[in-house]
This record gives structure tokens, sequence and C-alpha cells, in this order.
């Protein structure tokens, strides 16, 4: 009744390096010196500190556990002091092992958090961490550029136990975009910036087959009424997977990369909502007789079929297809700097105008308010445009409506907006150009040769030309 909410119990690892890219873009925004100390402070605890980096002891050598630490939910109530634990409960502590997953999109965001701070703070101190969990992602990927959505400490017990992954094709195990295709984008960056051709190589084979086997366009399907598998909706994994297209048309400027990019862009613009000066993406879910899917074989996350399903799983902020919620959590928060990304790829001015509409839309959600000023520059999770307020379907298990994901939702908006004036003055106002000024190889080369063991002479090969190519 009083406003206050209860926090997560848990430090995670990728909000950590998300949140020191926030603090870094602040900091070469305002020149407030506090944001360069923080965003540091961030990468040390992350790396050092936590104990969620992963040392050579075992296959998980290079990735960082889901959580730094983990202890029981405590109190916020008016912005002022501490968060308060609940009467009675313990401290934090780090998470048990069983609860170690190392997931492809948490850690890919962990590198790409990293590697943005890195470059904003001007403070390569944390490049040997980078370089080993980009390096972890790449040998627990298979032949066929697909990597399993998560894989589990416990799944990794000895050193040599990342062959596994790396010997056998695992798009079995993994095809969803929300879990992989940011891990692909990554790739594509990290080939750039050491050269090491197995990166590009395992990046354009996993989005290549994505393209051509699994995604079903809506093409003159405005409900889209495809047999395909998705996570929460079908909306979602085509924001995820705008951004590995944009960078592979840096890879490859060919007209079939340019087509599929464009493809995947017009399939979204069908659950696109304008009004005036500001544009948003609705939720589009997978049909099947006409009807939204309630199968969760069929969707990991669909909507609540029954209420017995409610609030056990993963689920959107929308209960059907066309209902008038936006997603900042899994949608709108990374579809803005995706836009801008495409755009700079490719020139094509459709991305940026979109773009421009849709940061119009999210500076106008931002939460404010004068009672509870801890609310005040957040983004809750889920905000309906027809009755212009924060509500939305809240069965997800542990990311409500109401919620507000510091590093997911608020990092990646700032990023959006923050990037493209911080970068723009002297490249193209990408994360790509920021990000790619830097060369990262001689790090790269020197965990390469560890972690790949007897395989390192072909993975490690680098044939990067002059060009960046």
């Amino acid at each position: 009744m009083n406003g206050s909410q209860m926090m997560l119990a848990g430090d995670r690892s990728d909000c950590q390096a998300e949140a020191a890219m926030g603090a870094a873009i602040r900091y070469r925004l305002t020149s407030e010196a506090r944001y360069k100390t923080i965003g540091i402070g961030l990468m040390d605890y992350l790396f050092n500190t936590s104990g969620a980096s992963i040392d050579n002891s075992s296959g998980s050598y290079g990735h960082v556990k889901g959580y730094a630490s983990f202890g029981p939910p405590c109190s916020y109530i008016g912005g002022q002091g501490e968060c308060t634990l609940e009467q009675g409960a313990l401290p934090r502590t780090p998470r048990p092992i069983s609860a170690e997953c190392y997931y492809s999109d948490d850690n890919a965001r962990v590198n790409m958090g990293g590697l943005a701070a890195a470059v904003l703070l001007d403070h390569d101190g944390y490049d040997p961490e980078l370089a080993k969990g980009a390096l972890a992602l790449l040998r627990t990927t298979g032949p066929d550029g697909y990597r399993p959505a998560t894989i589990r400490g416990t799944e990794l017990p000895k050193i040599d136990s990342w062959k596994h992954y790396f010997a056998r094709n695992n798009k079995d195990a993994q095809e969803n975009p929300h879990y992989i295709a940011q891990m692909w984008a990554l790739f594509m960056l990290w080939h750039r910036i050491s050269g090491v051709e197995l990166f590009k190589t395992q990046a354009l084979k996993g989005i290549g087959d994505y393209m051509s086997t699994v995604y079903c366009g809506c093409r003159n399907k405005p409900l889209c009424d495809c047999e395909w598998k998705v996570t929460e909706s079908i909306t979602e994994e085509q924001v995820r997977v705008l951004l590995p297209l944009a960078w592979r048309v840096r890879i490859d400027n060919s007209t079939v990369n340019r087509d599929q990019l464009r493809g995947v862009w017009h399939d979204l613009k069908a659950a696109w909502v304008e009004k005036g000066a500001w544009g948003v993406g609705t939720c589009v879910f997978p049909l099947q007789n006409g009807t939204n899917l309630t199968d969760r074989g069929a969707m990991l996350g669909p909507p609540p079929g029954t209420n017995a399903n409610y609030g056990n799983g993963e689920m959107s902020v929308c209960q059907q297809s066309g209902d008038p919620g936006s997603d900042l959590l899994y949608e709108s928060n990374y579809l803005l700097l995706n836009l801008q990304e495409a755009y700079a790829a490719t020139g094509e001015v459709d991305y940026q105008l979109h773009a421009d509409k849709l940061a119009n839309y999210i500076a106008r959600v931002q939460a404010k308010s004068t009672i509870l000023p801890q609310y005040n520059g957040t983004f809750f999770r889920g905000f309906d445009y027809s009755r212009w307020e924060f509500f939305g379907a809240s069965g997800d298990w542990g990311w409500p409506s109401m919620g507000i994901e510091t590093g997911w939702t608020s990092t990646w908006i700032a990023a959006g907006l923050g990037i493209p004036e911080i970068a723009g003055a002297t490249s193209d106002g990408s994360y790509w150009s920021l990000v790619t000024r830097r060369s990262l190889a001689e790090v790269t080369q020197q965990y390469c040769n560890i972690m790949f063991e007897e395989n390192a002479t072909d993975a490690c090969r680098t044939t990067l030309k002059s060009d960046g190519t």
C-alpha cells in the first residue's frame, strides 16, 4: 500500500557488467568522475570480489556465474538508506553450485556490457576476463554454430569437459534467438577486434542455419500462424535476431543478408503501433487453429491457459496477440539499439526513423515520482499505451509487469539513447563502431591458445585483413 517493493535477492552477473556500461555512459555524457568510479567498481566486484568468474580448474573456465551472490529478499521503502533485510533473514551468501547456470545470452551480455564499459571508461584492466568469457562461449559452441541455452557447472566438472559441446551439434538443444542471438552478435564483434576466424565461422553458421531452416516469417500472415518454437512471443525472438543480422551485413554486405535483415524488420513492423511522435511494438504469439498457443511444448513461456499455469514460468506482459502492451524487459529495451545498429550497418533510413519514434515513446514512459523518488528514471517492465499507465499481464514467475530490471532494461535503454551521442562525433554513432575501435588480438590469442589446448592451431587461426573483414 505504501508503494514499496521487494528487491530480488541475487546480484546478477550480467546486470553488474550492464550497469557498469550504464555508469560509463553517464560518465561520458556528463564528465562526472563519480560514475567512472562506479563503473570500474562494478567491474572489479564482478571479476575480482564476487567469485562469479570461473578459474581454470574446470571446464567452466572463463564463464561467469549467473549470480555473483544470493540471499533473501529485502525491502526498500522511500528511497532512503540501504535495502533492509526482512526480520530474521540471513545476509547474502554465494549461490550454491547447483544454481550455477551459464546461459548463452547472459554471458554474452556480461561481455557486451564489459566491452562498452572498457572503451567508455578508458580502462582495459578486465580485457583478459572479457577475452576468456568470449572464448568460453566459443569453445562450448558446436560445429553447427549452436550452443545450448544454458550449461550447468555440474556439466563441466573436468578441465576438458567443454570438448563434448565443441564436438557435437547443439541445434537440438537450442534454436531460440532469445538465448543465442546475442551470442552470435558477440562472436561477430570478437572476430572484428581479435581476428580469430572461428568467431566469424560459428556466428555465420548459426545465424545462417536459423534463417534458412527455423525462422518462420509473417509476410501476408499478420497474426503469424506459424509452426515454430519461441520463448515468450514471436516478436521477442524477432527483436533478438535483428542484432546479429545487422552485424552480419558488416561482415558480408550481400543482397541476401540485407534482404533477410529487412524481412525480419518487415515482420516486426506488423506489430508496430504509432501515435504521432512515438511508436512501439506490441506482442505477437504463435497461433494454432486461429487461437493463441498456451502449450508449453510449442512455447517455453506461453500466456497462461489456466490459473494453475499463472506464475509458473516465464511469460509475456501480453495475454494475447495485439494487447496494447509494450515489454521493456525483453523487447523495446533491446529494439532501440538494434534498430540503430541496423541503420548504421545498412544506411537504410527506415530503421533510424523507427528508432527515433521508439526513443520518443521510451522517454515518455520513464517513471517519475516525488512521493517515491527511488523510482525516478526507472522503467517498469510493462506499459499499457491505451491506458497510458504501467500495466500488463504479470504471470511471469520472476519479472512481473510492475518490476524494474536494472541491467537488461535500464542500461540497454541508456545505451540506445546515449551511445549515438557519444560515438556520433567520431563515427557512425553505433555500438559496433564504439567497441571495435580498439584491438584485443594479443590478449585473445594468449588465452585462446590456453583454452583450446590441442585444438588451438585450428581454433585460434586469424585471417583478419587490414580493412577488418
